[in-house]
């Protein structure tokens, strides 16, 4: 994936500003700052959840459309769970699996619902599910799909410490598997077992980046 003077514009605020990153695949990035520096807004627009305003966006080595271009192989977990309340966690997945056109569906659905540990809660209704059950469940629909790229928007919210290292061990298998990982995070610590590297966004562009243990680079553009 890249992202090339990479522009995000809400009105006549500007979000993101020539922002540049390169990312290849079986790579992950972490993606911090303050709150409302942008780092939703571009996770949002490298998922096409939302267009951008200017520069160049490449994902599977096609340039994507301005106004974004929804793709099968990106799989965006985000503040909303995007499950319907009124359904049960096991119909939610369905669905989407359904929707997918997903070969084995039914036993990839019991798998990932058995690693997430939502086995006793996969036939309740979502709108029941405490804050880090929700968060599971929301996963859970990432985590199932054929998804070459995750784009994760604070991942480990609400999760406790068994959640945790369970989203955190099937995240590496994903990246084994050469799959590419963009998240969000407040808290370093959760992160620094999974990704290569950390960037700090500010200003709309990245203020500085550093690989896992080595020493910070001042520089808007990141390449992994």
């Amino acid at each position: 994936m890249v992202c090339r003077n990479l522009e995000k514009r809400l009105g006549s605020r500007r979000i993101l500003a020539s922002l540049n990153l390169v990312l290849h695949r079986g790579t992950a990035l972490a993606v911090t700052g303050g709150n409302g520096v942008g780092k939703s807004t571009l996770l949002r627009v490298i998922a096409s959840a939302w267009g951008r305003s200017g520069g160049v966006l490449e994902r599977f080595g096609q340039v994507v459309a301005v106004s974004g271009e929804p793709d099968v192989r990106i799989g965006y977990v985000g503040h909303q769970s995007l499950l319907y309340p009124s359904l049960t966690l096991y119909e939610n997945l369905a669905l989407y699996g359904r929707l997918l056109k997903l070969p084995d569906l039914g036993q990839r659905l019991n798998q990932v619902i058995s690693q997430l540990q939502l086995t006793c809660y996969a036939h309740d209704v979502v709108g029941s599910y405490s804050r880090g059950t929700l968060q599971r469940a929301a996963l859970a629909r990432l985590f199932m799909s054929p998804a070459e790229l995750w784009v994760m928007d604070e991942p480990f919210t609400g999760l406790d410490c068994g959640g945790q290292q369970i989203v955190t061990e099937m995240m590496l298998e994903a990246k084994r598997q050469g799959k590419t990982i963009v998240l969000t995070s407040h808290q370093l610590p959760e992160v620094q077992g999974i990704v290569d590297a950390v960037a700090e966004l500010k200003g709309g562009r990245f203020a500085r980046w550093w690989r896992v243990d080595g020493p910070a680079i001042l520089k808007n553009e990141v390449t992994l």
